[in-house]
C-alpha cells in the first residue's frame, strides 16, 4: 500500500515525499488513514485537507495521530502439561487419536484459551 512519489507545492519549494494511504472515513475534516511501511500496518487521524487524492505527505504522518489501543500484552500460554492430561481425560492419546477427533481437540484448546484471553483483556485494562 505504500507508494513514495515526490510532490512539489505551486510556490516552488523542494519536492516532498508523499505516502500512497487507503482513506479509512471521513469525519468533520478528520480523516481515518491507512498505511503499510517495511510489512506493518498503521491507522492515523490527520486533517483531511492535508490529503491529495490518496497521498499524504509523510510529514503529515509524522504528526497524524494513531488510532486503535496499544494491544500489546504478555499472557502465559496453555500449559502443555495440562493440555495432555485433558487430552487423555478425553481418550485421546496418541497422534492418530488427534486427527481422528481434530475438532473435539480445537474445542478443548479454545476452552483453555479462554481463561488467558480472560487474563489478556484485564492487562490490556491495567487491572
Amino acid at each position: 500500500m505504500e507508494k513514495h512519489s515526490i510532490k512539489s507545492d505551486e510556490s516552488g519549494e523542494s519536492p516532498k515525499p508523499t505516502v500512497k494511504v487507503k482513506v479509512l472515513d471521513i469525519a468533520n475534516g478528520t480523516a481515518l488513514v491507512e498505511w503499510i511501511k517495511d510489512s506493518v500496518i498503521f491507522r492515523a487521524y490527520l486533517p483531511a485537507k492535508k490529503l491529495t487524492g490518496d497521498e499524504v505527505g509523510e510529514d503529515e504522518l509524522k504528526k497524524s495521530v494513531p488510532y486503535g489501543d496499544n494491544l500489546k500484552a504478555q499472557f502465559a500460554p496453555i500449559d502443555p502439561a495440562v493440555l495432555e492430561q485433558e487430552l487423555n481425560k478425553r481418550g485421546i492419546w496418541t497422534i492418530a487419536d488427534v486427527e481422528q477427533n481434530s475438532v473435539m481437540v480445537h474445542g478443548l484448546i479454545m476452552r483453555l484459551s479462554q481463561y488467558h484471553v480472560t487474563e489478556y483483556l484485564r492487562k490490556l485494562r491495567g487491572e
